[in-house]
């Protein structure tokens, strides 16, 4: 599987989230395997091929700061 920083949306987006996901979840393990599991607010995709797309890599952004300051989604 391509890692986050080389997914066909833009590389310094993925790198952005892959840092988000990083900081929210204070490990690379954890946050990959975030990044990997389908997530029920991406109708079912992995943040990671949600993420593919504009649309979902704000969705995605979304999520990780919710997660990281307890708000809502």
């Amino acid at each position: 599987m391509k890692s986050l920083e080389t997914s066909n949306h833009s590389e310094s987006d993925a790198a952005e989230l892959a840092a988000m996901a990083r900081d929210t979840f204070k490990t690379e393990a954890d946050a990959d395997g975030w990044m990997r599991e389908k997530h029920p607010l991406l109708d079912g995709q992995s943040p990671f091929m949600a993420a593919q797309t504009k649309a979902g890599a704000k969705r995605v952004s979304e999520i990780l700061t919710a997660i990281k300051w307890g708000g809502a989604v």
